[in-house]
């Protein structure tokens, strides 16, 4: 069973800091993530207290199959994303 779900106001828990963009950028060149997240000031590696809600949906009975191809995974890609959309806009 897949559980769609969606939460509101998790973007708000970290932010990124700016700047040495070029060295950034080399970073990103070379595959390795250039972003530095930040949380609390006083211990930056954990998240903001703020207020996040989540919407949980209707699990999904998805099939088991051994070998899907791509149509078929974008089928329920497309079904589960439409679920997803759903609790969005509720």
């Amino acid at each position: 069973t897949l559980v769609p779900a969606y939460c509101f106001g998790e973007a708000a828990t970290y932010s990124n800091l700016q700047g040495a963009w070029k060295f950034r950028m080399w970073l990103n060149k070379l595959g390795l993530p250039a972003i530095v997240p930040f949380g609390r000031w006083w211990c930056p590696l954990l998240p903001r207290n703020n207020d996040m809600h989540v919407v949980v949906g209707k699990g999904m009975l998805l099939p088991t199959i051994a070998s899907p191809t791509k149509e078929q995974v974008d089928e329920w890609h497309g079904k589960y994303m439409g679920e997803v959309t759903a609790l969005f806009d509720r």
